[in-house]
């Protein structure tokens, strides 16, 4: 199983990526700096069979609303479960 995390960089990422070796899946990263497209582009290539992702987060005093893409990554990538 593929288990892809649309996440910025923190520590929670490598929590994520621990787990998920620790289960005998594969992890696939995306950044969320790019927008909606871009990510789901990268992550449905990927063929995912679940997603972890965060809501928000700030960078630089940028502020990144990542739960706004959700829906599109989820309706573009059928492997989804």
């Amino acid at each position: 199983d593929i288990v892809a995390c649309y996440i910025s960089n923190r520590k929670e990422a490598v929590f994520i990526y621990l787990a998920v070796l620790s289960i005998g899946a594969k992890f696939g990263g995306h950044q969320p700096y790019f927008g909606a497209q871009q990510a789901s582009n990268i992550i449905q290539k990927l063929k995912p069979k679940f997603l972890i992702a965060i809501d928000h987060h700030s960078d630089d005093g940028v502020e990144f609303h990542n739960i706004e893409s959700l829906p599109k990554i989820s309706k573009d990538t059928p492997s989804l479960e």
